[in-house]
């Protein structure tokens, strides 16, 4: 089942849990997170798995897309527009050092969501005039899977009001 470009952009517009699977992250088998996770109501899925084959990347895309459809749960691919076109996904995210929204608009069309991650005010102001539909700031909170500290929740709160995209 393939969820339409309408029930994708609503379900982004109402969206209030954003899920980052990274299975090497998962204490759990990851397909239990996944389904546990999509019972309890999460309204986006991102795949995100660093150092993944191309191949492998593709069929856990297909397998998480299959899970989330029947939760009419959109799913992102984590920097690979390629996988997420490949696997019928409903968007990527891009990172700062990744394709740019522009090039990735330009080979995915107009109906996959495109979501850039901002970590500081400058990127944030800059993303208004990206291809994109929503933004990833942070992160929030010191984390071992990025190389640069919390910006932390008094900083988010006063950005917050600055950007009109959907941000999460």
């Amino acid at each position: 089942m393939t969820l339409s470009q309408e029930v994708v952009r609503e379900r982004l517009l109402d969206a209030r849990v954003y899920l980052l699977l990274t299975r090497g992250l998962c204490r759990l088998d990851p397909l239990v997170v996944l389904d546990e996770t999509l019972t309890a109501g999460a309204d986006i899925v991102q795949v995100r798995e660093p150092g993944c084959g191309d191949r492998e990347l593709l069929e856990w895309v297909h397998d998480v897309r299959e899970r989330c459809a029947r939760h009419r749960v959109p799913v992102i691919v984590n920097d690979r527009v390629d996988v997420a076109i490949l696997a019928g996904a409903d968007g990527v995210h891009v990172g700062q050092g990744d394709l740019p929204p522009r090039a990735v608009r330009e080979l995915a069309g107009d109906a996959p969501l495109i979501g850039l991650s901002t970590h500081n005010l400058e990127q944030l102001e800059g993303a208004a005039t990206e291809p994109i539909d929503y933004i990833g700031i942070g992160p929030v909170f010191d984390t071992s899977t990025k190389d640069h500290p919390g910006l932390g929740a008094d900083w988010l709160r006063d950005v917050l009001p600055r950007t009109t995209l959907p941000a999460f």
